[in-house]
């Protein structure tokens, strides 16, 4: 990623993957720190644990991902993560 150009990380949510070597060289980038998603808090810090699950994607990591995943995605974007969307609510249909 060319240093100056950060268009490709203006998004709704940036998801920071961090192996162990901590984000701060990334956060003091004053270019990083002017993007939007940084400014207003819609950026997520994975930790080592669940970088490394979503790295592996295997059936074991991922569903440590999934849990893990979306109550930070959620807080991030000012969601209530205890009130699931539409999709995701119970049929009421017998399995």
């Amino acid at each position: 990623l060319d240093p100056e150009i950060t268009e490709p990380l203006d998004a709704d949510l940036l998801l920071w993957l961090d192996f162990g070597g901590g984000l701060e060289p990334v956060r003091r980038n004053p270019l990083i720190a002017k993007l939007p998603s940084v400014v207003e808090g819609r950026d997520v810090v994975a930790d080592p644990a669940l970088s490394a699950a979503l790295s592996y994607a295997s059936v074991l990591s991922l569903p440590y991902a999934l849990t893990r995943l979306p109550p930070l995605l959620d807080a991030a974007l000012g969601r209530n993560a205890s009130v699931a969307p539409a999709a995701a609510m119970p049929t009421g249909m017998a399995p």
